[in-house]
């Protein structure tokens, strides 16, 4: 659970005044200004951070250099800035929520992808049905002719789109088109022939 944001009248130890000089100066682009500014609140940042990240691999250094480029980047905005520890400590807890998320998206992400990959490990039955599956493949592939399986191959072999093709083989795009379409479903036929009709959806090329 996060806790409660620090007092509004918490200051860093500086006066309203100081911390106009201050923020005016990072406005104006000076970079000493805006590490002094960084070393006074780091400690205090991580001490506020530290007992939410418990738990989760969420890094309180890396969301305070996060929220800190943000600082730099919004440099001229900060004239508007009325409590500094408002604004940064209500930074640090929305970055830290946000990576929060992202971890657990990522955890149910890796943990449906294990369970994915665990219910479709491949048998020595698999291994074998593949093998035969591809061989046909292949058979079907050398089957058709040249002007076919040239324009067959330079598509999913070499990964060429039509307009690719097209050109290299001074070829309208409509007539690589059509090629490719017989081509597909020469081989799909022949594979129809010799597997079961779902296989016929999964073509293995070499």
């Amino acid at each position: 659970m996060v806790t409660d944001l620090p007092n509004r009248n918490a200051g860093a130890g500086t006066s309203e005044s100081e911390q106009d000089i201050s923020l005016r100066k990072i406005a104006d682009g000076d970079w000493h200004a805006y590490q002094r500014l960084f070393d006074r609140y780091l400690p205090r940042l991580t001490y506020y951070l530290r007992p939410l990240s418990t738990g989760s691999n969420v890094d309180c250094h890396d969301v305070i250099q996060d929220i800190f480029l943000v600082v730099w980047e919004r440099r001229e905005t900060l004239c508007l800035v009325k409590s500094m520890d408002q604004y940064l400590f209500r930074m640090a807890r929305n970055r830290f929520l946000d990576l929060l998320r992202k971890e657990k998206r990522e955890n149910k992400l890796r943990e449906r992808y294990a369970s994915i990959r665990a219910a479709t490990s491949p048998t020595p039955d698999d291994d074998l049905l593949y093998q035969q599956f591809h061989e046909k493949a292949v058979e079907a592939i050398h089957g058709l002719s040249p002007k076919l399986r040239d324009v067959f191959l330079m598509s999913h072999q070499d990964d060429m789109n039509l307009d690719q093709i097209s050109c290299a083989l001074s070829l309208s795009k409509d007539t690589v088109k059509k090629r490719l379409w017989m081509a597909n479903t020469r081989i799909r036929e022949c594979l129809r022939l010799h597997a079961d009709w779902l296989f016929a959806f999964f073509l293995i090329f070499l």
